[in-house]
C-alpha cells in the first residue's frame, strides 16, 4: 500500500479508514446518456429551425407589405379613331351573281326546310335516335371509305435522323 514509516497516527487512521470504504456503484446509465445526448442535438437542431422559419415568416411579412403598399394606379384611356372605308377595287357583274345557285343567294333556309328540321328535332327529342332518318346508302359509303383511307394512309417520316417509324411503314409495302 504505502510507505507507513513516515505517517503520523492521524495520517495512519485516515488510511485505515479509506482502505474499508468501498467505491458506489457507477452513476452513469448508458441509455440514459444517448438520451441525452439526442435531445441536446434536437434542441440545438429546433432552435436552427425556428430561427429559419423566423427570417422567412419576416422576408413573408416584409413583401406583402410591399406588394401592398405599391398597388399600380391604374388608368383607362380611351381613344376613338375614325377610319375612311377603303373602296372596293372590283365590284361583281351581274353575270357572276345570276351564275351563283340560289341557295348560295339566300341567307335563310327555305320555310319549309325550317319546319321540317323543327318537327325532327322534336321527334329526336321525345322519341330519342331512332327517329332520325337514314343515311342515303351511297353516302355511307363513300363516307366510310373516306374515313378508312385516311386512317390507313401512311405517316410522314419524322426529320430526324434515321426516323422513328421504319421505312416499310412510311412507305406503306413490307417488301
Amino acid at each position: 500500500m504505502s510507505n507507513e514509516e513516515g505517517l503520523t497516527p492521524a495520517q495512519r487512521e485516515l488510511e485505515l479508514a479509506l482502505s474499508s470504504v468501498r467505491p458506489a456503484r457507477g452513476g452513469l446509465n448508458r441509455d440514459r446518456v444517448l438520451f441525452r445526448a439526442g435531445q441536446a442535438s434536437a434542441r440545438r437542431q429546433g432552435m436552427r429551425m425556428a430561427g429559419a422559419m423566423g427570417v422567412l415568416s419576416g422576408l413573408l411579412a416584409t413583401v406583402a407589405v410591399m406588394l401592398a403598399l405599391d398597388t399600380p394606379q391604374t388608368r383607362v384611356l380611351e381613344h376613338i379613331v375614325y377610319r375612311e372605308a377603303p373602296a372596293p377595287t372590283h365590284l361583281a357583274s351581274h353575270e357572276a351573281v345570276e351564275s351563283l345557285p340560289q341557295a348560295a343567294l339566300s341567307p335563310l333556309p327555305s320555310p319549309g326546310a325550317q319546319a321540317e328540321y323543327l318537327r325532327l328535332r322534336q321527334a329526336v327529342l321525345e322519341r330519342g335516335l331512332d327517329e332520325l332518318p337514314a343515311a342515303p346508302a351511297s353516302a355511307a359509303r363513300d363516307d366510310l371509305k373516306d374515313l378508312l383511307d385516311s386512317v390507313a394512309r401512311p405517316a410522314r417520316a419524322p426529320k430526324a435522323a434515321g426516323g422513328l417509324y421504319p421505312k416499310w411503314f412510311i412507305n406503306g409495302d413490307r417488301s
